[in-house]
């Protein structure tokens, strides 16, 4: 996760990339091809967002997780399917983290102390922008292995955008459903005024352990409000730049 790097710092992350070992991971591989088979029979027309939305309902469903259960993207990505999670300081503030899996290298997802999302976060593994950022990673490991772009290329800005719109959608969705979301608001009694969507949404951030533009971006999907128009101007309130 980060925007076109220049290479020096593509150099320096191939060089902490090469500390990584291979490692077995067979759940991961069934995981994957299984995903890969769903995408391609179910989703390959679909839009890059609802490839991610639904592939999200599909792997809880897979991993028995009911919607209205907050989980640990970290925790299913090293005891679940035994990928090395690591925090690593890269000093490179617009790098989330990278996640590789290859020949000789991985499966990892490193998450970067030093992003600009999350540097001043004491409580690192719980924070909601980590959480997002993992199960963004997890995505990428499920369906994007078998892109013929190499590491140079993806640092370098050249992942195409649909993949990163996919794996946006997969992350909120998997964190977050956005049904469990529109039902919480409902239950809220539907509110449009800033102050009580607030509370809704930062309900929603403590039950699920997201980010407050996750919780919004979910709430307003999951509302399926009449007044949409409403909604919308009212979450730019209470979350803007969301």
């Amino acid at each position: 996760m980060a925007g076109p790097l220049p290479l020096g710092q593509i150099t320096t992350i191939l060089q902490k990339l090469r500390e990584c070992s291979r490692e077995s991971a067979p759940k991961l591989q069934e995981m994957s091809a299984k995903a890969l088979e769903f995408v391609r029979s179910d989703l390959v027309d679909a839009p890059p967002h609802k490839q991610g939305q639904d592939l999200a309902i599909w792997f809880r469903r897979i991993l028995n997780l009911s919607a209205s259960r907050g989980i640990d993207p970290i925790y299913i990505l090293e005891s679940g399917l035994n990928v090395d999670v690591r925090a690593i300081d890269f000093r490179i503030p617009s790098l989330d983290a990278i996640a590789v899996w290859g020949p000789k290298h991985g499966p990892a997802t490193w998450l970067n102390l030093t992003s600009k999302r999350y540097r001043n976060d004491k409580k690192f593994y719980k924070s909601g922008a980590v959480r997002v950022t993992a199960a963004h990673e997890l995505c990428h490991l499920l369906v994007d292995s078998e892109h013929t772009l190499s590491a140079v290329e993806v640092l370098g800005g050249r992942m195409p955008i649909t993949i990163e719109q996919r794996a946006k959608a997969f992350a909120a969705e998997f964190l977050l459903p956005s049904g469990e979301a529109g039902d919480v608001w409902r239950n809220e009694g539907c509110p449009l005024d800033p102050k009580a969507l607030e509370k809704v949404v930062k309900l929603l951030c403590k039950r699920f352990s997201v980010t407050a533009s996750v919780a919004a971006w979910q709430l307003q999907h999951g509302a399926s409000s009449a007044n949409w128009e409403e909604l919308d101007r009212a979450l730019d309130q209470v979350v803007p730049q969301r």
